[in-house]
């Protein structure tokens, strides 16, 4: 986090060698951390210009293209990570042609790929898809196929982890390759619904009642993130949380995925602060309890993991506490500057705040 000797260093590099594709793409990547997006931008393409099939360049130059809202050069930067030698996402079925233009008729198969939370992110789109095909499928996390069967009743879901029956499609796209058709100007954001994923509500309401019989305001808490290449940025200790939880007439309860056992009773310890935790959902295994989970809530506080885009899908009043640097993804932008302070263009519930 030496960011000013690092773009130094940087800086001296491309005065010796200034072709150097690496030294620009790993400038961008500083100047990313600090904000500075244009700057950014423009040193990845000059590591583009410098290599042209520099894969992490392409990448990279994607999300801020994304971030700063400049959607249809960042969407086509964004297939690069189809070919990264980290993206552990398979085609399910290998030999299928790629959606195009005059498809419209055909079999479509959607699927799954990068994690939960990206699930649920592009899960956004799929009520958009009938603009791609009048017969579609979607291959997505066995976690989520409750909650997204009862949200999305025209798609048939299967399992990811199912071998895909190719006589039974035509054709076929990644889940994160539907925004290149579907959002490429802040216009297609005008008509993102307040909600698209529909929680049990019966189930919310019992857990309402058991959570919270005394009338308070219910909070939901998560401050976690479990990502293997930036969750200690986008994570805070529970005790940082404190001012929140020990607010008058509010009830908070625990949407924290993982073992958080030692933390909720190092923070009742020091503060007195019982942090509900509900025995009847596993937040990690049970996707579709977490939703319901948080209907249940009057307001969510958390980080940027899962559990902000459960909330964010669902519709529930949330407050999301961003990294100011490395961690912020591209995605919790909401303006075209890529300013993330403020309402969220993908879930219009969030309201964002950097760290």
């Amino acid at each position: 986090k030496r960011h000013e000797e690092a773009m130094a260093s940087y800086d001296k590099a491309i005065a010796l060698r200034p072709d150097y594709a690496e030294a620009h793409n790993g400038r961008g990547k500083v100047l990313g951390e600090l904000n500075r997006l244009e700057e950014a931008i423009e040193s990845f393409d000059r590591a583009i210009t410098s290599q042209p099939d520099y894969g992490d360049a392409h990448q990279n130059l994607a999300m801020f293209l994304l971030q700063s809202g400049r959607f249809e050069r960042g969407w086509e930067k964004y297939e690069w990570r189809l070919k990264a030698p980290d993206f552990k996402s398979v085609p399910p079925a290998a030999n299928l042609p790629h959606w195009r233009t005059g498809d419209e008729t055909k079999r479509l198969l959607i699927w799954a790929e990068q994690g939960v939370g990206d699930e649920i992110l592009f899960a956004g789109l799929l009520s958009e898809t009938d603009k791609l095909s009048s017969d579609v499928w979607a291959m997505v996390d066995s976690r989520l196929i409750p909650l997204f069967e009862r949200s999305m009743p025209q798609i048939q879901f299967l399992p990811y982890s199912q071998e895909a029956a190719e006589d039974v499609f035509d054709i076929q796209i990644p889940l994160g390759s539907l925004g290149r058709y579907l959002r490429n100007s802040m216009d297609d954001f005008k008509n993102v619904r307040r909600s698209f994923l529909v929680a049990e509500n019966n189930r919310a309401k019992l857990l309402r009642r058991e959570l919270c019989p005394s009338g308070n305001i219910l909070c939901g808490i998560s401050w976690k993130s479990k990502n293997s290449a930036m969750g200690p940025e986008k994570s805070m200790s529970l005790s940082d949380l404190a001012p929140i939880l020990e607010i008058d007439n509010l009830t908070s309860v625990n949407l924290q995925y993982g073992d958080t056992d030692e933390e909720v009773e190092n923070l009742k310890s020091r503060t007195g602060v019982d942090l509900k935790q509900c025995a009847s959902v596993d937040n990690f295994k049970d996707l579709d309890g977490l939703a319901a989970l948080i209907e249940a809530c009057d307001i969510v506080v958390t980080t940027s993991n899962t559990t902000a885009h459960m909330a964010g899908a669902i519709g529930k009043d949330t407050l999301l506490i961003l990294p100011a640097g490395k961690g912020l993804l591209w995605y919790w932008n909401n303006k075209e500057n890529g300013e993330p302070d403020g309402q969220n263009l993908w879930y219009p519930n969030i309201r964002s705040f950097r760290g």
